[in-house]
């Protein structure tokens, strides 16, 4: 039984060092985009590199909360982990939308149109602030009620001790 509570628990704190380490790529990445923005030493073909690859971070990142975090959260004894997973899922649906709008945007253009567009730097920028805001909210609310439920239901427990 402790071996597996053990186990268990070690698979759970992977998932949220997992999801810090993507928070981190998404932040490096938007970061490389803003040295774009300013105009510093950032290739065009790198640009468009990155921008796919904040794509694709991003994806990854709310992929594997959708499919893991959210849903051993809202199975939580406790009403305000519930609650509080609830919420944070239902305001990651508008970020996220803003955040495809963002691509659908910009990632078929070339560098050249991106660069004369101005509505991109103001639009990174908005982006890359919600991100951030969102990813402190993540690791300072979201991840900790995580960490203190784990196994949330006997259920759960039962099909692990199997």
């Amino acid at each position: 039984m402790i071996k597996i509570t053990a186990k268990v628990f070690q698979e759970e704190n992977k998932l949220i060092k997992k999801l810090k380490k993507q928070h981190e790529d998404i932040l490096f990445l938007f970061k490389n985009l803003n040295s774009f923005i300013e105009g510093k030493d950032i290739s065009k073909t790198n640009c468009m590199l990155t921008l796919l690859n904040l794509k694709s971070e991003l994806i990854k990142h709310l992929t594997l909360e959708d499919k893991k975090l959210y849903p051993e959260l809202d199975k939580s004894k406790d009403e305000k982990t519930r609650k509080t997973s609830k919420k944070f899922s239902n305001e990651m649906k508008g970020i996220s939308q803003a955040a495809v709008d963002f691509f659908n945007k910009y990632s078929n253009l070339k560098v050249e149109e991106i660069e004369k567009q101005k509505s991109f730097k103001k639009e990174i920028k908005e982006l890359k602030e919600v991100v951030k805001v969102r990813i402190e909210l993540e690791e300072k609310v979201l991840y900790p009620l995580y960490e203190k439920n784990p196994l949330s239901t006997e259920n759960e427990k039962d099909k692990i001790e199997e």
